[in-house]
């Protein structure tokens, strides 16, 4: 039999041009359903059930540790149909972070079962006192978890979410990218209202939309204001929109506390259908299981199977490219922030640009200058409409219904402006000289409520006669106690009565306190505190609540006036623990713009990063909790025991050529099958035709 080696000559230049031209064109896939991931959190046990601070319970309570709880939420999430679960990550140290053992136990169960999960990396992480140390952890987690094959990837890539990457300037976060993911191997997400950072990151998201009147219109305004970036920038951008059942976290002791209903679905439909018109490429469900927000959606007490069931709907009919049908317009009632006594300016629909937003309790002023007296209080998750500024734009001009003329100023250093500097017109006019408060911007302490002895002791310090009154020593007075109370939101404890005060450390909440003294303006209390230079400190009075009354008319203490929320959570200088369920954790979308306050740099260990400025002030690592925060307290550690039970070998780095080695042969390229299937057709003519 005579072979035809001319046609099989043919057939084989043809695959070969055609595996060619598929090499320099890859083939375009079929645009699919975006993929639905879920914020997951692994820091429970029974402590949080019992704590009081969640308005409904998990249907079976149960440990964060424990494998088979892992085992069944991850079952229940894929019968709802979530493609991933996204952890809060403390970093990779495994002694008292159950974050780190339990995410591994979660990467394991994942493999098992088909179901992917991701880290959501806290920068402020209790484990991280230094850049150095936030750096330090994201290389660990490059090394390893991302190599994980349950480890969520998005067309092929690992995936990295980000809490309060604001911790750094979009610059610095560029310089670090450089060093250690210079190829973009890795798809990095922020959040928050800041674009800038897409400088250095791949996507952006927001965590929590449930300060907005209306979830689906700003989902669907952040999904262009996203593309509008892709456009001016000509680059390529990942826009993650966030769904949520509803909110409540009034039972935390938070001073802006505040719920929305979840009207029996409707809320969740809203906003789900807000999420897939906005045109993202991924949505995400926040939450599975945050309790103390309110938010989950793995059963409840109160709702039983409910959320899952709803879910299973909405993402069966994502798949199916189907819109939820639009519930009823929802209209959400006022939030109550109880725990503010001040007048507020507040909106809570985003205006039209250029407004503010803002991150924390921040001071309105007569004038831009803190030498002003405050005439207003902005609330965390506020927006008000800027209708002016100083030509330096530190000061910012509002709109204040409770200003004699209208308007207020507010520092540039405490909230974030959204629009074009530009386009807001510079304010020249000369304000009133009597709207200044005249008080000395520089501290001076008076004595306490108790006599101070006037004649030196007889004890010298030098062997002279008649030693001078300098050689004297004159004894310091034990400070009197004048009340006593706790601390209600984590606080910077200063040396003096001001934000400008050196910081000698901090307190969290719950934190016993014992007064002393008052500043004049009744803004600042002293309180007795070891690590201060005297054995004293001052904190605000906005983050402390005293048990009683003053026991004794006090002292008064001249202090600047008060120029912005001294809270740890929401200024650069902070002692911030970023405990997602506990008072630290903000959920507006974003965080405050820290006040520039700078400290010395600190080098690194990277041959080709040189450390940034600290731009959030934590507390030394040695003075920080052994173990990672829980829902319920700072200061217990909750499951620790069970972290023995649960831990998993500790993940090694995996080689590129490892990681490509676990292909399968289905994601062969199409032309290397047909080179095979054309060499393997040629060897049985061969065999054939002997």
């Amino acid at each position: 039999m005579r072979i035809n080696w001319m046609r099989y000559i043919v057939f084989g230049l043809l695959l070969i041009l055609i595996m060619a031209i598929q090499a320099e064109h890859p083939p375009v896939h079929a645009q699919e359903s975006p993929p639905v991931l879920a914020f997951y959190y692994a820091w429970f046990d029974q402590n949080t059930w019992s704590s009081g601070q969640t308005v409904d319970l998990p249907a079976e309570q149960y440990r964060s540790a424990d494998r088979a709880t892992i085992e069944r939420q991850v079952s229940q999430a894929q019968s709802a149909g979530i493609n991933a679960f996204v952890q809060s990550w403390y970093g990779p140290q495994v002694e008292n972070n159950q974050t780190e053992t339990n995410f591994r136990t979660l990467l394991d169960v994942g493999a098992a079962t088909g179901f992917q999960s991701a880290v959501d990396f806290e920068t402020q992480s209790p484990f991280y006192g230094s850049d150095q140390a936030v750096i330090d952890g994201l290389t660990a987690l490059l090394a390893t978890h991302i190599h994980h094959p349950a480890y969520f990837r998005y067309q092929g890539k690992p995936v990295i979410f980000f809490w309060r990457q604001q911790r750094f300037s979009s610059q610095r976060w560029a310089e670090i990218r450089g060093q250690l993911d210079p190829n973009h191997d890795t798809i990095w997400i922020a959040e928050g209202v800041d674009l800038v950072y897409q400088n250095a990151f791949d996507g952006h998201h927001l965590y929590s939309i449930a300060w907005a009147a209306s979830p689906a219109a700003e989902l669907n305004k952040w999904g262009n204001r996203v593309r509008n970036y892709e456009t001016t920038n000509e680059v390529d951008k990942i826009w993650v929109a966030t769904t949520m059942p509803g909110y409540n976290d009034t039972r935390l002791p938070r001073a802006d506390a505040f719920a929305v209903s979840r009207n029996n679905g409707d809320y969740y439909r809203q906003a789900w259908q807000g999420a897939v018109a906005s045109g993202a490429e991924m949505i995400i469900i926040n939450s599975f299981n945050e309790w103390p927000e309110g938010t989950h959606i793995e059963p409840s007490v109160s709702y039983g199977n409910f959320y899952l069931d709803v879910t299973r709907e909405l993402v069966a009919n994502l798949r199916n490219g189907m819109l939820p049908s639009a519930p009823a317009p929802i209209e959400l009632p006022a939030q109550s922030f109880t725990a503010q006594a001040a007048t507020i300016t507040q909106l809570q629909e985003t205006p039209d640009e250029p407004y503010l937003e803002v991150f924390s309790a921040t001071n309105v002023r007569r004038g831009p200058g803190i030498e002003f007296e405050r005439v207003d209080l902005l609330l965390a998750g506020s927006f008000v409409r800027v209708i002016g500024r100083t030509e330096a734009a530190d000061w910012w001009q509002i709109e204040s219904a409770t200003a004699s003329d209208g308007v207020g100023w507010v520092s540039a250093e405490v909230v974030s402006m959204v629009g074009e500097v530009e386009a807001i017109p510079v304010v020249t006019d000369e304000l009133d000289s009597d709207a200044a408060v005249t008080t000395d911007n520089t501290p001076t302490i008076t004595p306490m409520p108790t006599e101070t002895p006037t004649e030196a002791p007889t004890a010298t310090a030098t062997n002279s006669p008649t030693p001078l009154p300098t050689d004297t020593p004159t004894p310091t007075p034990a400070p009197v106690v004048l009340a006593e109370g706790v601390v209600i939101e984590p606080v910077n404890v200063r040396d003096s009565p001001s934000t400008e005060g050196e910081r000698v450390g901090g307190l969290y909440f719950n934190d016993p306190i014992e007064v002393t003294a008052e500043s004049n303006d009744g803004e600042w209390w002293q309180i007795l505190f070891a690590e201060g230079e005297d054995g004293t400190g001052w904190v605000s009075t906005m983050f402390v609540e005293l048990n009683g009354p003053l026991q004794t008319p006090t002292p008064t203490t001249e202090a600047s006036d008060f120029q912005a929320d001294d809270s740890a959570v929401s200024t650069e200088d902070s002692a911030e623990i970023d405990d997602e369920s506990a008072t630290s954790k903000l959920d507006t979308e974003t965080v405050a713009t820290p006040i520039a306050e700078t400290t010395p740099k600190i080098e690194t260990e990277l041959p080709t990063i040189e450390a940034d400025t600290v731009v959030a002030q934590l507390l030394e690592l040695e003075t920080l909790p052994t173990y990672a925060p829980t829902a319920t307290s700072l200061h217990e550690a909750t499951a620790i025991a069970l972290l023995v039970d649960y831990q998993t070998p500790v993940p090694t780095a995996m080689p590129a050529d490892t990681v490509d080695s676990q292909l399968a042969w289905q994601e062969w390229p199409w032309g290397i099958l047909a080179g095979l299937l054309f060499v393997g057709l040629l060897l049985y003519r061969w065999l054939r035709a002997g």
